[in-house]
C-alpha cells in the first residue's frame, strides 16, 4: 500500500467467492436439498429470494442475531427457521417437516467441503504469504462450522483464525466482525489488509474500522471501486503486500 498506511502484517479473507465458491452456484445447495426430498423447486425463484430472512436482523451498522449465535444448536434452528422462509419464498410447498428437512439439508450442505472449490489462484496465494511469514485468517458471513469446512478444503494450516458471523452474532459489514478478527489474531485493524468480493460487505466495512483492503472483482465486468486498489486475480493481491 502507499506510505501513508502502516505496513501490512496480516491478510484477511472474504470466503466465497474470494478463496473459494459453491459449485456451480450457491442455489445449488437449494436445488440439490430438494431434489434429494422429492420437492418441486425453480431455480430462478431461488436467486430471488435468496435474500429473504435477514430483514429483521437489520441495524444500521449492519446485520445482528447475538442471541441466536448464543450456542451452535441455537444458530441451526435459528438458521433453518431462515432457510424456510427462503424456500416459501421460492414458492416451494411441501409438508411442513419435509419442508424443515430440506432447510436442514440445506443447512448441512453449506458446510459440506464437496460442495466447494477452491479458486486456481488461492493456493499459490497462500503458499507465497506463508512463505514470506504473513499472518492469515478468514472472516466470513457463514455458518457455525466454517472452521470445519475451512478445515476440510485443506486450508486451514494456513490460517490462524476463521471468524465466522454464526459464532460472533453480527454479520459484515458490522464493525464487530472487523474487530473480532483483529482481536483473534492480536493485530490492530490498520495493521490487516481485508481482500474481499463485496463492495458493501468486505471493502467498506474494513475501511470503516481503519483496516485497509483490496477488492477482488474476478468478473471483468465489475467495476473498479474508487479509492480502493481491485484485483482481477488473487495473485495481484500480493502487490499490497
Amino acid at each position: 500500500m502507499t506510505s501513508a498506511h502502516p505496513p501490512v502484517t496480516a491478510v484477511i479473507f472474504d470466503f466465497g467467492g474470494t478463496l473459494a465458491d459453491i459449485v456451480p452456484t450457491h442455489q445449488w445447495l437449494f436445488i440439490r436439498a430438494c431434489h434429494e426430498l422429492g420437492l418441486g423447486i425453480e431455480p430462478q425463484r431461488v436467486y430471488d429470494a435468496e435474500s429473504v430472512g435477514w430483514e429483521p436482523y437489520l441495524t444500521p451498522l449492519g446485520p445482528a442475531h447475538v442471541d441466536a449465535s448464543a450456542s451452535a444448536e441455537a444458530f441451526a434452528a435459528f438458521k433453518t427457521a431462515l432457510l424456510r422462509d427462503r424456500l416459501a419464498a421460492a414458492g416451494v410447498a411441501g409438508a411442513p417437516d419435509v419442508l424443515q428437512a430440506a432447510a436442514a439439508r440445506i443447512y448441512e450442505l453449506d458446510t459440506d467441503p464437496g460442495m466447494y472449490r477452491l479458486y486456481d489462484d488461492t493456493l499459490p496465494l497462500l503458499d507465497e504469504l506463508q512463505r514470506r511469514g504473513v499472518a492469515m485468517g478468514i472472516l466470513s458471513n457463514h455458518e457455525w462450522h466454517l472452521p470445519e469446512l475451512i478445515a476440510g478444503l485443506d486450508i486451514a494450516r494456513y490460517m490462524a483464525t476463521s471468524v465466522t458471523s454464526a459464532r460472533v452474532g453480527f454479520r459484515k459489514p458490522h464493525p464487530r466482525m472487523f474487530e473480532a478478527v483483529c482481536e483473534a489474531m492480536g493485530i490492530a485493524p490498520g495493521q490487516a489488509l481485508m481482500v474481499g468480493d463485496s463492495v458493501s460487505a468486505d471493502i467498506r466495512g474494513a475501511l470503516g474500522v481503519g483496516m485497509q483492503a483490496v477488492y477482488i472483482a474476478r468478473d471483468a465486468a465489475k467495476p473498479a471501486i474508487d479509492g480502493t486498489p481491485t484485483v482481477r486475480s488473487l495473485t495481484d493481491v500480493l502487490d499490497f503486500v
